[in-house]
């Protein structure tokens, strides 16, 4: 049987509150809602990446189903994050991670293929926020894109680099959040710690959407890495003694650009009931509008390939 591939899936769907169970060979999820039960499809055969939040259970025919359809099942906590655990299949194929097990060892080849990671960061805020947001100017952050290119460029080795990238990041969201959104003095403090520590609620909102969209992105990233059967240990720059710095990687490529559009973008609005479903619902429509997923494959092979050539 021909399975769709993952690339051209529904990125990610994520469910709470909700029982997935097999129903006549169909996955479905039963909700309770005000004493009203619903049960929908779940478009297995068509969906890349499930999240079961709080208050979701699974039978054990509905995960054999899932995993049939080579869909990658992973459980979260509060909000839509942080990924608790994620199923993953030793059944996979191993060209490329043949090919990056070649390159990963070797210092110039992974700084090479960090670089490409990095270059990918910049191309796709150049191309994909205004897509996402109404309100998104690229041209407010020309100048700190100009600048990590060419500082992405000047790095000797993965040391280096990764202090670029963290000055480079602090400078992304001061821009982003100050001239673009007009949420001054924010300051990034990941894992929920910024309550206390945000000049307003829209900077604290702003902090926990990052945090939310941050881990769908390594949502998306594990499904490409695993779809190649590439272990997530296997990291070209974020620490080669941190267990998924792989997915970090990935997830580099694209999630600033999807994710701090739509999280300005709503967070800018103020706090209210239901901000952070909106958030969710929009940043998970505009990976599947913009093909977040084909972007993920892309990246992959553009950074074995860098590494090969170096």
């Amino acid at each position: 049987m021909t399975r769709l591939l993952h690339t051209d899936r529904q990125s990610a769907l994520l469910l709470e509150r909700a029982h997935v169970r097999v129903d006549d060979e169909r996955v479905v999820c039963d909700t309770v809602d005000e004493t009203v039960e619903r049960t929908f499809n779940v478009p297995h055969a068509n969906l890349a990446f499930l999240l079961l939040g709080q208050g979701t259970s699974l039978t054990q025919p509905a995960a054999r189903q899932l995993a049939d359809e080579g869909v990658v099942v992973g459980f979260t906590g509060t909000g839509g994050a942080p990924l608790l655990m994620a199923s993953y299949a030793i059944y996979r194929p191993t060209d490329r991670l043949h090919r990056w097990i070649a390159v990963q060892p070797r210092e110039d080849a992974r700084l090479a293929a960090a670089r490409e990671i990095q270059d990918r960061r910049v191309a796709s805020l150049e191309n994909i926020p205004e897509r996402v947001s109404r309100v998104f100017e690229t041209e407010a952050i020309a100048d700190v894109l100009a600048k990590y290119r060419r500082n992405v460029g000047n790095a000797g080795d993965v040391d280096t680099l990764m202090g670029q990238e963290g000055r480079f990041c602090k400078d992304l969201y001061k821009h982003v959040a100050g001239e673009i959104f007009g949420i001054p003095r924010f300051k990034r403090d990941p894992g929920g710690r910024a309550g206390e520590r945000q000049p307003d609620e829209r900077a604290r909102l702003l902090n926990e959407f990052i945090d939310q969209g941050n881990y769908l992105a390594y949502g998306l990233a594990a499904v490409g890495l695993w779809a190649h059967g590439i272990p997530a240990g296997l990291s070209a720059l974020h620490g080669q003694s941190r267990a998924g710095g792989l997915v970090f990687d990935v997830a580099d490529t694209f999630k600033d650009a999807f994710v701090l559009p739509v999280a300005g973008e709503v967070a800018r609005k103020g706090p209210k009931d239901g901000r952070e479903q909106e958030f969710r619902a929009r940043l998970i429509d505009a990976f599947d509008e913009q093909r977040a997923m084909k972007h993920v494959f892309t990246n992959i092979d553009r950074m074995i390939e860098a590494g090969e050539c170096a």
